[in-house]
């Protein structure tokens, strides 16, 4: 059906800081899980459900030798919080120039 760029899609949860932003949380969604190729295949379709997020011990030291975990690069160990995605892929007839960012719909504060 289509040949796919890319293999995964990544997701991440910054934390705004006066320093910089850094990554406290990672996902990642396999377009094998969301997706099939072949005949009667379908397109990159998820949710909407909630992702929950981990990532390293929060030590507020300055180096974190955890810091792999933020990125995804192993199973975090400390709760970061959840996250409510939604993803649908739409073939076009015609060929427009392609958004450069994500569509971010606001939502109300969930507790």
């Amino acid at each position: 059906m289509f040949p796919p760029l890319c293999q995964r899609i990544k997701i991440q949860l910054r934390e705004s800081d006066t320093v910089g932003d850094t990554v406290i949380g990672t996902h990642f969604l396999d377009l094998s899980t969301i997706s099939h190729d072949g005949d009667k295949g379908f397109l990159p379709t998820f949710g909407p459900a909630f992702v929950h997020l981990y990532g390293s011990t929060r030590d507020y030291s300055i180096i974190d030798e955890h810091s792999t975990l933020n990125d995804g690069l192993g199973e975090g160990v400390s709760y970061r919080g959840k996250i409510l995605i939604a993803l649908k892929a739409d073939i076009s007839d015609t060929i427009d120039t392609a958004p450069s960012e994500v569509e971010v719909e606001p939502t109300q504060n969930y507790k």
